[in-house]
């Protein structure tokens, strides 16, 4: 029964993984290029902000870790409303994301520029990578170190002729489609800077993401669950009246 809920839901997993990498990749490109720091990728923002305490002084220093912040907000407060209630993620999770990244966007299209609003698509991707790590997917879709990681663990495996079973084998399949994505997604934001400009460039990220974010809400409610994994995401539901 386990085998066959997996082999149900790998398919879905694999989809979303990408897809949400892919924004991940992507915004963070884009960031780059808008703000001078990442929206995703908090441990190239704690680099700079280092660097520039050495040579700019203190205030560009806490700049660089001023979407940290915003990063563990959106993961506490937005990602966690969608990993304690699931089926929040339609109707307010997946909206919200949506219109955080589009404020970004369209304070730009207006002439409205501040490096600070860098904070919007920085909540948006704490609040996505909290969905999938500590939800249902159980993946981290906005670093890709932690994918290739677990991906190197694999080839060690096989390297030594140790076993890789089954489980093992789509879960390195799901990171490597998270590395795979991120990739795709960076490059595909650093053509849409040299051929679109700054002008409304976040918003297919913001879509792919909502879209991305709805699927994860269908799956939820619709497909068969890991039993870990839903018990994890949602441990109120669980049924506490069985005998000790």
């Amino acid at each position: 029964e386990l085998r066959a809920r997996s082999a149900v839901r790998a398919p879905i997993k694999l989809m979303l993984a990408i897809g949400l990498a892919v924004v991940a990749g992507y915004a963070d490109a884009l960031c780059i290029h808008r703000y001078g720091c990442f929206a995703a990728m908090q441990t190239g923002n704690m680099i700079y902000s280092a660097l520039a305490f050495t040579r700019l002084g203190t205030h560009e220093s806490l700049y660089h870790l001023f979407p940290l912040v915003c990063n563990f907000f959106g993961a506490a407060v937005i990602g966690g409303t969608g990993v304690f209630r699931p089926w929040a993620i339609a109707p307010i999770v997946a909206p919200l994301l949506l219109l955080l990244f589009l404020v970004d966007d369209g304070l730009g299209a207006f002439g409205i520029s501040h490096r600070l609003i860098v904070g919007l698509p920085a909540a948006c991707l704490g609040a996505q990578n909290m969905l999938t790590k500590e939800g249902d997917l159980g993946l981290m879709t906005t670093l890709a170190t932690g994918s290739f990681q677990r991906v190197a663990l694999t080839v060690s495996k096989l390297l030594f002729f140790k076993p890789v079973d089954r489980d093992e084998a789509l879960v390195v399949a799901a990171c490597a489609s998270v590395i795979g994505g991120t990739l795709v997604g960076a490059l595909a934001g650093a053509v849409a800077v040299h051929f679109l400009g700054d002008t409304w460039t976040l918003a297919p990220a913001a879509v792919l993401q909502c879209l991305c974010l709805l699927g994860y809400a269908y799956a939820y409610e619709h497909l068969p669950h890991s039993p870990t994994a839903h018990s994890r995401a949602a441990p109120e539901e669980r049924d506490d009246r069985t005998e000790p």
